[in-house]
């Protein structure tokens, strides 16, 4: 941010709030970005992967990313993100467990 405190993509000027504000963001607050698309790169090179990016480019290259996903592979990504949830951090074989449940009384 010291360095280059503007968004990567457009350029426009950010500057840091104290107190992170609420939402909606102001359009100069900093977001962190990827810099190599998760639907083309799904493995990414670790250093330099992430950019600062104002709220509205980061917003817009997210939407852009799901339009080009196929219905099954947004069907899928969000039920990998509802078990990863409910599964306790302490599981070592959460990738083949389904996840615990717990009983409704």
């Amino acid at each position: 941010m010291r360095e280059d405190p503007f968004c990567f993509w457009c350029r426009r000027p950010l500057k840091t709030y104290e107190p992170t504000p609420l939402p909606p963001l102001p359009p100069d607050y900093p977001t962190i970005d990827h810099l190599f698309s998760r639907v083309h790169y799904p493995i990414r090179p670790r250093q330099g992967s992430w950019v600062l990016s104002c709220p509205l480019c980061n917003s817009e290259r997210g939407k852009a990313e799901e339009r080009q996903l196929t219905i099954g592979e947004l069907r899928w990504r969000s039920r990998q993100h509802r078990d990863r949830r409910l599964i306790r951090s302490t599981d070592v074989n959460w990738r083949t467990q389904p996840p615990h449940r717990q009983s409704v009384r």
